[in-house]
C-alpha cells in the first residue's frame, strides 16, 4: 500500500481519536469498558482485553484480544508486595506496571467500510462480541496454563502466579529454583535499599515459604 501523505496521516490520527469516542458510547451497552484504545471488561471469571489499532501509517485497522484468570493478579500482588493494587480500578489489569501478561489469542483487520468513525467502530464492537462465543471464552485453568506453557518464558509471571493461585505451590517452587539456576528473573526486579535485586523467582520462593 502507497505511503500515506502528511495531511492523510493527520486525518487518520483524528479518525482514531474519532473513532474511539465512537466506541466508548457504543460499546458501554454491551458490558464493555474503553480506555486508551483498548475495550476491556470481566467475563465469567476472566480479564478480557482487546487492543485496537487504527494506523496513522495505512488505512489499516488492526485488533488483537487477550485473556487472562481475574484471579491471577491479585496473587501476582501478594507476591511482589502490592496487595492493595486488588483495589484498583478493572482497567489497572491492562495498563498497569505490575501486572500479570496476557498472550493474544485472536486477531483480525477491522473493514473500514466507508471509512467513517461509526463505521469502524460498530465493526470493531461486533468482532468483539463474536469473540465472546468462541470455545476459548470457555476456558478452564488448566487449559490456560497450557497456553501459557506453550509461549516458554514469554509469560513465565503469568503462569507461576496462577500455579500458586489454584495451589500447585510443588511446582511453582520448582520453577522458580530453576529459574533462580539459569538467572532468569521473570520480568520483575526489585532493587533494595543495599542496591541489591530481587527477581520475581525469588519473590515466589519467599512468598511460598512464608504461607
Amino acid at each position: 500500500m502507497a505511503n500515506l501523505t502528511l495531511v492523510e496521516r493527520k486525518e487518520r490520527r483524528a479518525l482514531a481519536k474519532a473513532t474511539i469516542s465512537v466506541l466508548k458510547k457504543i460499546a458501554r451497552p454491551h458490558k464493555w469498558k474503553v480506555a486508551r484504545g483498548s475495550l476491556f471488561r470481566e467475563h465469567n471469571g476472566w480479564f478480557i482485553e482487546v487492543w485496537t489499532d487504527i494506523s496513522p501509517w495505512e488505512r489499516k485497522t488492526d485488533a488483537h484480544l487477550k485473556f487472562k484468570p481475574m484471579a491471577v493478579d491479585p496473587t501476582f500482588w501478594e507476591i511482589v508486595g502490592f496487595p492493595e493494587n486488588s483495589g484498583m480500578p478493572l482497567s489497572f489489569r491492562a495498563f498497569g506496571a505490575w501486572v500479570c501478561g496476557s498472550p493474544t489469542i485472536a486477531k483480525t483487520s477491522i473493514k473500514e467500510d466507508d471509512g467513517s468513525p461509526e463505521a469502524i467502530a460498530g465493526n470493531i464492537l461486533a468482532w468483539v462480541n463474536a469473540q465472546m462465543t468462541q470455545a476459548l471464552m470457555r476456558a478452564d485453568h488448566e487449559s490456560y496454563l497450557d497456553l501459557l506453557t506453550s509461549k516458554g518464558d514469554g509469560y513465565f509471571d503469568t503462569r507461576i502466579a496462577l500455579l500458586c493461585t489454584i495451589g500447585r505451590y510443588a511446582e511453582a517452587r520448582r520453577e522458580c529454583r530453576q529459574a533462580v539456576e539459569r538467572e532468569f528473573g521473570g520480568g520483575f526486579e526489585k532493587i533494595g535499599k543495599d542496591g541489591e535485586g530481587t527477581t520475581f523467582p525469588m519473590m515466589v520462593l519467599d512468598w511460598i515459604d512464608r504461607r
